[in-house]
């Protein structure tokens, strides 16, 4: 039946893509891939010697940022705002939680993200 047949394809491009489904709703593609080379951002910094210092610089996010091989990050501003306090500076949120063993780094995309694999509870216990 149409009916049979197209829920075989369905089924083929959700799991082609990465995608799965719940709750009768297809959510995805999903990435499952590294979201960084760290190979790539080394060649690219080796190769940017005599560029801008803004391109440098953030070349330099790029490294620190593949080298925290996490999903997600945790936004400063926002935690700032829920908890009704003052925002840190993200170096030293960075710091303090590398200095506890935890891996950190800003973000590429924001200068108020942090990217770690420490938990919202511990950020917030540590700095709010």
């Amino acid at each position: 039946t149409i009916n049979s047949k197209f829920t075989t394809v369905k089924n083929d491009i959700i799991t082609k893509h990465s995608m799965f489904e719940t709750d009768k709703k297809v959510v995805g593609p999903i990435w499952t891939g590294p979201l960084f080379d760290s190979d790539l951002v080394a060649q690219m910094s080796k190769n940017a010697k005599n560029y801008d210092k803004d391109v440098i610089n953030l070349l330099k996010i790029f490294d620190e940022e593949s080298r925290v091989n996490i999903v997600g990050f945790h936004d400063l501003h926002k935690i700032s705002e829920t908890t009704k306090t003052k925002i840190p500076k993200t170096e030293d949120v960075i710091i303090k939680l590398k200095k506890l063993g935890y891996q950190a780094s800003q973000t590429h995309f924001s200068g108020h993200a942090v990217k770690t694999n420490a938990e919202l509870k511990e950020i917030i216990r540590l700095f709010f």
